[in-house]
């Protein structure tokens, strides 16, 4: 059965140690530099629990094949089996109205990014960086959807900035863009706290 949300995959990873709880402060400048550590010695994800903000910040979930094989719920020998199946017969989305997707809603002025803990990865990054966040698009003129792996840089509490030309439906040629804008109104959703089901095949897209 497929994980119902992002808690229970890490719950999994808790259960199989591949994911442990640091409960000691950390700054958002220097998870970077953890992770990199963690990386190279072949540690377990890691959720920081005091980051400076009401959230833990959970990193370095597919970091390894092993976890990435947790998250597609497969072992080696049949996870090349369960890709080629995946591929043959996609799920298709359930649309829902309004607000029904969503548990909170938050609009205006109460919106706040800098709620959220976002590091600033590197010394020389222009700023902190949502990476990975999941980005939903579909192109206004032709229905077409997407789904793919693309990084924000955070310019303020209501502001994220991102390549568009990388999202397709964002992607034209010089001259091909409409001059009404449509293209750049209401074509793409950022998704965060994904399970692994929607961020594994975004990344390969």
């Amino acid at each position: 059965m497929p994980y119902q949300d992002f808690r229970q995959f890490l719950d999994v990873l808790r259960q199989q140690g591949e994911l442990i709880d640091v409960n000691r402060p950390i700054a958002l400048t220097d998870v970077g530099k953890a992770l990199k550590q963690a990386y190279q010695k072949g540690r377990p994800a890691v959720s920081f629990n005091d980051n400076g903000t009401e959230f833990p910040l959970v990193c370095g979930l597919y970091s390894d094949r092993n976890k990435a094989l947790l998250a597609f719920q497969a072992d080696e020998k049949t996870i090349l089996q369960k890709v080629l199946d995946g591929l043959d017969s996609p799920i298709a989305p359930r649309m829902l109205k309004g607000d029904a997707p969503y548990e909170v809603v938050i609009t205006g002025d109460d919106i706040d990014i800098n709620r959220f803990p976002i590091p600033t990865y590197s010394p020389k990054d222009g700023g902190p960086y949502i990476t990975p966040g999941i980005v939903v698009s579909k192109d206004p003129e032709t229905g077409v959807p997407d789904i793919g792996h693309y990084r924000f840089l955070i310019l303020g509490k209501d502001t994220l900035l991102v390549l568009g030309a990388a999202i397709p439906p964002l992607r034209q040629e010089p001259g091909e863009m409409p001059e009404d804008g449509r293209h750049a109104q209401g074509c793409a959703g950022h998704r965060r706290r994904s399970d692994p089901g929607l961020h594994l095949p975004g990344a390969g897209a």
